[in-house]
C-alpha cells in the first residue's frame, strides 16, 4: 500500500481529526487505525455492555473511511485486552514488520508521541520524512513531579517510564506538532536544530457541546471533575476535599457534588474509598461512553481539572464550549483560558481547596464565567484543526 503521507495510531486520542486533516491536502493519505471502524460503532450502540460502551461515537464524519484500514483483528485486541502497554506494542511490532518488508510505502509517516517506536525507526530507515505530533508534556521535569507524588504514597515505587522511547522519536523527527505552548516546554533539549515545529491547538465538536441556558444553582452545586488519576491532580484535588469540613460557614448549607469522569487509577479509588464525606458533601465516579459526555457537562455547573501534565486538554475545552467556569491548572495546556472564565489553580491542596470556595462564594460571576469560557472555545473547532493540518501538509509536503 502506498501514499504521499501515512497515519498510524493503535488507540483514538484526536488521532482521526489529525487523519482527516490530512485527507483534505492536496496529497494522497492512508491511515491505518484500528479503533475506527463505522461497522463496530453501530454494533457496539445497539449492546448494553459495558464492555462496549467506552467506544461508542468513535467516528468522525469528515474522515473519509475509504482511506482508513481498521483491522477487526485489533479492534478485537483492544476490547479483550486488560493490558493497553502490550496491545500497543503489538500493533507497533505489526506495523513495523508492514514497512521493514515494503508492504507500506510513502513519503511522510505520522505517529503520535511514543506509541510506535519501532515504526518510526523502520520509517526512518527507509526514507520516510518522520512527522511526530506530541500529546503529552512527558519531558523528565514534568514527569519528576508526578514520581514525587507517588512516592510520598508507596515509598516503595520507582518510576520506571521508558523516556528514551520519545526522545529517541524527537531526535529522528523532522516536523514536530504540538498543541500548546505547556506542551512546547516539553520539548527544550530534545530536538536537532533542523527540527520544524508547528502549534495546532485541539478542537472541540461544537454541534455536540452547545452552550448552557441557564447559571442556577438552586439545591445542590455540581462539579464534575477530571482528577481519576495522579497525573490529573486526584491525590491533590482528595487532600482538598478533605480540608472542606473546617470551612461549613462557607459552604452554608448547600450540597456539594463531585462527580469525577473516567476510571480512577489504583492510588486515587484508594483515597476516594477512604475519604469520608460530610453531610453536605457527595462525591461519585462515572465511566460514560464519549456520546453522553455533553449531557453529563451541561447538567454541571463547575468544571475542575488540577493536573499535573497534559498538552492540551480536550475535556477542558468541551467544558468551556459548554460554558462551564473552570477550575483548572497551567499545566492542562489551555492556551486561550484566562481569570475571566474561572480561575487557575495549581495541583496543590490548598490551591485547589481556595478555588472551590472561591467558586461557591462568587455565585454571581458564574454566567459571566461560563460565557467567556463559551465564547473562547468557539474558537477551537475540528474544522479549523482539520483545516491548519490540511495547510501545514500543503506547506511542508508537497514539495518532498
Amino acid at each position: 500500500m502506498k501514499a504521499d503521507i501515512i497515519v498510524a495510531h493503535p488507540l483514538k486520542h484526536h488521532a482521526f481529526h489529525l487523519a482527516a486533516g490530512c485527507q483534505k491536502s492536496n496529497l494522497e493519505c492512508v491511515s491505518f487505525l484500528p479503533l475506527y471502524n463505522r461497522y463496530s460503532d453501530t454494533i457496539f450502540r445497539k449492546i448494553d455492555v459495558s464492555l462496549f460502551q467506552k467506544y461508542r461515537g468513535y467516528t468522525i464524519d469528515s474522515l473519509d473511511v475509504g482511506g482508513v484500514v481498521s483491522s477487526p483483528y485489533f479492534l478485537f485486541r483492544r476490547l479483550m485486552s486488560r493490558n493497553v502497554g502490550r496491545y500497543v506494542q503489538s500493533f507497533d511490532s505489526y506495523f513495523s514488520g508492514l514497512i521493514r518488508n515494503g508492504y507500506v510505502k510513502g513519503k511522510v509517516f505520522v505517529s503520535l508521541q511514543d506509541y510506535m517506536p519501532k515504526s518510526v525507526y523502520e520509517a526512518k530507515r527507509r526514507g520516510f520524512y518522520i512527522w511526530s505530533d506530541q500529546i503529552l508534556n512527558n519531558s523528565r521535569t514534568s514527569r519528576s513531579k508526578i514520581t514525587e507524588c507517588v512516592m510520598a504514597l508507596d515509598s516503595n515505587y520507582r518510576d520506571d517510564f521508558d523516556f528514551s522511547l520519545n526522545e529517541s522519536i524527537l531526535s529522528l523527527a523532522d516536523l514536530v506538532t504540538s498543541p500548546s505552548s505547556y506542551c512546547d516546554e516539553g520539548l527544550v533539549g530534545q530536538l536537532s536544530g533542523n527540527t520544524e515545529v508547528v502549534r495546532i491547538p485541539y478542537g472541540v465538536e461544537q454541534k455536540h457541546f452547545l452552550s448552557k441556558d441557564s447559571y442556577s444553582s438552586e439545591g445542590a452545586v455540581k462539579f464534575l471533575v477530571r482528577a481519576n488519576s495522579i497525573r490529573k491532580g486526584g491525590i491533590q484535588f482528595f487532600e482538598a476535599l478533605e480540608a472542606l469540613p473546617k470551612n461549613y460557614q462557607v459552604l452554608d448549607s448547600r450540597q456539594l457534588i463531585f462527580t469525577l469522569i473516567g476510571d480512577l487509577d489504583p492510588f486515587v479509588k484508594a483515597k476516594m474509598d477512604a475519604y469520608k464525606a460530610p453531610n453536605n458533601v457527595k462525591v461519585l465516579n462515572k465511566v460514560v461512553p464519549n456520546e453522553k459526555i455533553p449531557a453529563l457537562m451541561k447538567d454541571s455547573d463547575i468544571f475542575i481539572m488540577p493536573s499535573l501534565s497534559e498538552s492540551m486538554s480536550l475535556m477542558c475545552v468541551e467544558a468551556m464550549q459548554v460554558g462551564l467556569p473552570m477550575l483548572a491548572s497551567k499545566e492542562c495546556g489551555i492556551d486561550i483560558f484566562n481569570n475571566t472564565m474561572g480561575m487557575e489553580v495549581r495541583a496543590e491542596k490548598f490551591s485547589i481547596l481556595e478555588g472551590i470556595l472561591s467558586v461557591l462564594e462568587n455565585e454571581g460571576l458564574w454566567e459571566a464565567w461560563g460565557r467567556n469560557a463559551s465564547l473562547a472555545a468557539s474558537q477551537l473547532t475540528w474544522t479549523q484543526y482539520e483545516r491548519s493540518i490540511s495547510d501545514m501538509c500543503n506547506k511542508y509536503f508537497e514539495a518532498l
